[in-house]
C-alpha cells in the first residue's frame, strides 16, 4: 500500500513537473521532508498527504481506489481466497470515500450558506445604521435650520421693535422740538406785544402830560 502510494505521488508529481522545491513553495512543507516521503525514508499524515496531492492537481479519492485496486490485483494473483471479501471491502471503502466527499460538498454548501447568510446579515445591520445616521443628521439639520430661522425671525421682531421706538423717538423729539419753537416764538410775540404796549403807554403819559402843562411851564418863572 506505501509503494502504491508513492508511486501514485510520483506519478502527480512527473505529470506537473515540480520539483521539490516547487511543492515546498506550493505547500509550505520542506524540500527535505518530501524528499524522505519519495524515498520511503519517512512516513506523511494524512493532512500532508492531501496538501501536496492538491498541490499536484490530484484527489485522495484517487489514491483509495489506486490502494483498493492493486489491492484486489494482487490477491487474484496470489490465489487467495476470499476474492468476494475483498470486493467488499472495497466497495465499503468505496463507500465511505463517497459518502465522506458527499458530507463534505453538504458541509462546504451549509458553510457558504451559512457565511453568505451572516454576510448579508452584516450588510443589513450597515445599511439599517448607515440610514439611522443619515436620519439623526437630516434630524439635526431641519433643528438647527428650524432654530436658526427661529433666532432669525426672534431678530427681525427685536430690530423692528427697536425700528419702531427709535422713530417714536424721533417723532417726540420733533415734537419737542417744534414746541419749543411755538414757545419761544409765543414768548417773542407777547415780549414784543408788551414793548410796544409800554411804549404806546410812555407816549401816551408823555402826551396826556404835555396837555396838563406844557414843557415851558416846567421852567421856574424867575
Amino acid at each position: 500500500m506505501k509503494t502504491i502510494v508513492l508511486q501514485h505521488l510520483a506519478d502527480l508529481r512527473a505529470a506537473a513537473g515540480m520539483t521539490y522545491e516547487d511543492l515546498e513553495a506550493k505547500t509550505g512543507i520542506t524540500a527535505s521532508t518530501i524528499n524522505r516521503w519519495f524515498n520511503d525514508k519517512s512516513n506523511p499524515s494524512i493532512d500532508d498527504l492531501e496538501t501536496v496531492v492538491t498541490a499536484l492537481g490530484g484527489k485522495m479519492r484517487d489514491i483509495f481506489d489506486d490502494v483498493g485496486k492493486q489491492e484486489l490485483l494482487a490477491a487474484e494473483k496470489v490465489g487467495l481466497k476470499g476474492t468476494d471479501a475483498l470486493l467488499a471491502e472495497f466497495e465499503r471503502r468505496e463507500k465511505i470515500n463517497k459518502e465522506h466527499y458527499e458530507a463534505r460538498i453538504t458541509y462546504e454548501m451549509q458553510l457558504r450558506t451559512e457565511l453568505q447568510a451572516s454576510f448579508d446579515k452584516a450588510i443589513a445591520s450597515l445599511e439599517r445604521t448607515h440610514a439611522a445616521a443619515l436620519e439623526k443628521r437630516d434630524e439635526t439639520y431641519r433643528n438647527s435650520v428650524g432654530y436658526l430661522k427661529g433666532d432669525l425671525k426672534d431678530t427681525r421682531e427685536k430690530n423692528r421693535v427697536l425700528m419702531t421706538r427709535a422713530t417714536d423717538a424721533e417723532k417726540r423729539a420733533d415734537l419737542a422740538q417744534t414746541q419749543r419753537a411755538d414757545s419761544d416764538k409765543r414768548r417773542h410775540d407777547v415780549f414784543y406785544a408788551m414793548l410796544r404796549l409800554c411804549i404806546i403807554l410812555s407816549i401816551a403819559f408823555f402826551i396826556t402830560g404835555m396837555m396838563i402843562q406844557p414843557p415851558w411851564e416846567w421852567l421856574p418863572i424867575s
